[in-house]
């Protein structure tokens, strides 16, 4: 039976120990990452170095015979009875010759300390020899009808070298966590400047902080100003010119709309008469003919420019007389009806009940824009509008960029926790399975 002190302190250990999954965890720096991986894979990495070293020796030792052979091959005579088959083998072997010869110089090892320029070399290599041997191999078989022992014994130094690649590189697939100092050491230089764009931004961001706080004080002193301004004595007399020119405004507006209303009614009328009045069929005046030309491209600008009618109800006269004439076709219904229209705008004074009131207008207007441009605290309030609005656009501006930069920082921050996550799933990999975390 298990006593209870055995069963309380076997309670705490549970209960105070740390949680399995954390202690299977590693956290590493940036700083960490480079010796932690040297220190996982040294293992790994010497016995590659050794075997690099090897297998190096023996492939240079394999090049070096070749040389050695394609000299000898070059300054070898082809001897024939066959003149025919001399001719061939001797072009074959010239060709074979340039090929091998290309084939060493290609083959130059690399220095044996870059590991992964080894492996690249070694990959390139066998890539090489697998394409370009059947690509020359027809010049070979030829070559070796005469030179049957030369080219066996370049054939297997090939096949010494084919086998070596595959050999090394079989060994580098069956140890690639070797080769992750590249992949990671990339990735590291990638995140450090990542940080030193986020370092940047941040001070950027700091700094236009400090410029928006000051313009938000500058904005908000400037619009309290400005409503006191608004409320002042004098605001409220300029407040009063604004409607008052309001207020004239729409009444100038009024009465061009009624002239306007008044004069439609023979506007289409007046178009086929300056038709007819194109083929000299009227009895129109120049001053008339113009003035009928303005009245249909703008009727209130043509009625201002004729301040008694007189030119308009000249050419009301005539349209008149070209109704009875016959010469503008109205249907029966409308005959009575256009000509009770033209009495009325004969009849009607335009210069009273248009020109002198418009004018009338137009002169307070002039009096109202003239005291309103002459008025300093009008000049003073438009200056500080004006101020405040270019503060605005520049308070807004510089909240843009800073919203703008704020998105770049996410955007690095995503990119880094992505590079980070791929730098530990990479040397989780080189670990019994414990899992790797990089730290920031």
């Amino acid at each position: 039976m298990v006593s209870f002190f055995s069963f309380l302190k076997g309670f705490f250990k549970k209960f105070f120990s740390k949680p399995a999954s954390k202690a299977s965890e590693k956290k590493l720096t940036l700083e960490e990452i480079m010796p932690f991986l040297k220190n996982a894979v040294q293992e790994e990495r010497a016995f590659l170095d050794s075997l690099v070293a090897k297998k190096f020796s023996e492939i240079k030792h394999v090049l070096r015979r070749l040389e050695s052979l394609l000299q000898k091959l070059e300054s070898t005579e082809v001897e024939t009875e066959n003149p025919k088959l001399g001719k061939i083998v001797e072009t074959s072997k010239r060709h074979s010759s340039q090929q091998l010869s290309m084939l060493v110089q290609k083959l130059s090892p690399p220095n044996l300390q870059d590991l992964g320029a080894v492996q690249k070399y070694c990959l390139e290599s066998e890539s090489f020899l697998a394409k370009e041997i059947p690509a020359f191999g027809k010049s070979l078989v030829y070559t070796s009808i005469v030179l049957k022992e030369d080219m066996k014994n370049i054939g297997s130094l090939v096949e010494e070298l084919q086998k070596s690649f595959a050999e090394l590189n079989k060994e580098f697939e069956k140890n690639k966590k070797v080769f992750l100092d590249s992949f990671a050491n990339a990735k590291v230089r990638q995140i450090l400047e990542n940080n030193m764009k986020i370092a940047a931004i941040k001070e950027s961001v700091s700094s236009l902080a400090n410029e928006i706080s000051s313009l938000e004080k500058i904005v908000f002193d400037s619009k309290a100003g400005i409503g006191e301004m608004r409320c002042s004595e004098e605001a409220k007399s300029l407040l009063a010119l604004e409607e008052k020119k309001a207020s004239l405004l729409e009444g100038k507006k009024a009465l061009e709309h009624k002239v306007f209303e008044k004069t439609s009614a023979v506007e289409k009328p007046m178009r086929k008469l300056a038709n007819i009045a194109e083929k000299q069929k009227t009895s129109l005046s120049k001053e008339q003919l113009a003035f009928l030309q303005d009245f249909l491209h703008n009727p209130v600008l043509a009625m201002k420019r004729d301040p008694k009618a007189e030119l308009f109800k000249g050419v009301l006269r005539e349209l008149g007389t070209q109704f009875s004439s016959g010469n503008l076709e109205l249907k029966e219904k409308d005959f009575e009806k256009k000509h009770a229209v033209l009495k009325e705008l004969l009849e009607y004074n335009f210069f009273e009940n248009f020109f002198w009131k418009t004018n009338t207008i137009e002169v307070e207007l002039q009096k109202i824009e003239k005291s309103l441009r002459q008025s300093d605290f009008s000049k003073k309030i438009l200056e500080e509008q004006k101020a405040l609005d270019e503060k605005q656009a520049l308070l807004e501006e510089k909240q843009s960029q800073v919203s703008a930069q704020k998105k770049d920082l996410e955007s690095i921050n995503a990119e880094n926790a992505i590079l980070k996550q791929k730098i530990a799933n990479a040397l989780s990999e080189c670990t019994s399975g414990k899992k790797i975390v990089i730290s920031n």
